[in-house]
């Protein structure tokens, strides 16, 4: 299914916790454990990594505040490439994404040497060696990252026009020639289907064949109450977009129980069913591979830890194609899985939660089971730091951004440990020349699939 963070860009979080910064500093690491890693590079990575061109892709911040696009080489962890990037326009709250079609990665970089201009250019980028495959000459100021569209057949881009209007532009991945310009997308909300400019919140659908399958307010959808402007956490599955808009937040206390969970045909925008509770606890699980919603009791009466004590969560699995729910559990660890900090994970279907009992228990997301948790586990945990970045003048509240989830090895308590998980999931990292490489707070690490291997 992929879809979580590192595995697919989808997970689109404005203000749920992945936007309270927390670190996590790793224990260095000895040879010992049957699954141990090592410190591929220090790179400060905020988005990525993918895999193209036996490169893995990733989007990283120095020192300075400058934004990077890298290839790093897998195994020996040295920097094959690197671009300057830009994120001006894209939502802080959403973390960056590098972006590829075969072996070709799209950059979106500032005039060279003005690394604070609102405008960018956008050029095709060769995965293995860097040099520059096609290189569109035109300046905009976009309103969003770039992303795949119509299937994955075009680079897109949404920017604003001279009347403050926004558009899409469609990219040929191979020569950079622009396919079509669609008019009224401002931000992607999930494949294909993006946020307009207008100021009624509205959601245009992109066909595979790159037209406008559909339009309609997200009142039609959701109902008046909701906006993407407070969050949203929308994957596709078959013929459905699945998942969840925020609802409006007013004063200071939030009925969590107004939550949200649709399925609506890609085709025409026809809702086909509703469960009264949040996608993925709005991204805080969002490295699960199975469907499973949120279902809160309580009302959220402000920002802080304590705000959640009276706030009950059951966890719900459900199928996608019809909305049914297969399971249900009760949890106490509201606040872990709400936030998305402090919850371990065994694999994208086994996560770690507290039962009603108050007995920590691992479970298994597909089809609801529970065991007891084995002495000595490893798990992996995941973090969401803020990080700062250089930004044009009078766009100062863009200079914060949420990073990527950053996983680590845990136990089952959370605190961190030198060894990780021999299972190696899509949404943590990826498997590339036999090494499987994921994101840390430290940098990038790498192991050798199925071979023990230390830090070095």
């Amino acid at each position: 299914m992929g879809h979580g963070q590192t595995g697919s860009p989808w997970v689109r979080l404005l203000c749920a916790a992945s936007i309270i910064p927390a670190l996590c500093v790793l224990i260095p690491a000895g040879s010992a454990g049957a699954a141990t890693a090592h410190r591929l590079s220090s790179l400060h990575v905020v988005g990525g990594p993918v895999s193209a061109g036996k490169r893995a892709i990733v989007i990283s911040v120095d020192s300075s505040r400058n934004l990077h696009l890298d290839g790093i080489d897998p195994v020996s962890g040295k920097v094959a490439w690197q671009r300057p990037y830009s994120a001006v326009g894209v939502t802080p709250g959403v973390p960056l994404y590098p972006d590829v079609i075969g072996t070709t990665v799209m950059d979106v970089a500032p005039p060279r040497g003005k690394p604070r201009s609102p405008l960018v250019g956008v050029s095709g980028i060769n995965a293995t060696t860097g040099a520059t495959v096609w290189s569109d000459n035109a300046s905009f100021v976009p309103s969003d990252s770039p992303s795949t569209c119509a299937a994955n057949t075009y680079f897109c881009i949404p920017g604003y026009n001279a009347n403050g209007s926004t558009s899409l532009v469609l990219l040929n991945a191979a020569t950079g020639l622009e396919k079509t310009i669609l008019n009224g997308p401002y931000r992607e909300m999930g494949p294909d289907l993006y946020q307009t400019g207008a100021n009624k919140p509205t959601l245009d659908q992109i066909s595979p064949t790159a037209t406008l399958a559909w339009k309609f307010p997200v009142s039609t959808l959701y109902g008046p109450e909701f906006d993407p402007d407070y969050g949203w956490i929308i994957y596709p599955s078959g013929t459905l977009n699945i998942g969840s808009i925020e609802a409006i937040v007013k004063g200071n206390g939030y009925n969590v129980s107004v939550e949200k969970t649709l399925g609506f045909s890609v085709a025409t925008g026809a809702v086909q069913w509703t469960l009264p509770d949040e996608f993925l606890c709005g991204g805080g699980i969002g490295f699960l591979e199975s469907w499973v919603a949120c279902h809160y009791g309580g009302v959220l009466k402000d920002k802080s830890s304590s705000s959640l004590k009276k706030v009950t969560l059951t966890l719900e699995g459900f199928e996608p194609a019809s909305g049914a729910v297969t399971w249900k559990l009760p949890v106490r660890d509201v606040q872990s899985l709400a936030y998305g900090e402090g919850v371990e994970f065994l694999d994208d279907t086994h996560l770690v939660v507290t039962a009603a009992s108050g007995q920590p228990v691992l479970l298994n997301t597909d089809d609801g089971t529970t065991k007891p948790l084995s002495k000595g586990e490893v798990f992996w945990c995941q973090k969401n730091p803020n990080y700062k970045v250089t930004v044009p003048k009078g766009l100062g509240s863009e200079s914060s951004r949420v990073s990527t989830s950053l996983y680590f090895g845990c136990t089952a308590n959370g605190k961190p440990t030198t060894k990780v998980p021999a299972a190696t999931p899509d949404n943590v990292g990826i498997s590339l020349d036999g090494v499987f490489v994921w994101p840390t707070p430290d940098g990038l690490r790498s192991r050798a699939i199925g071979t023990p291997q230390s830090f070095t």
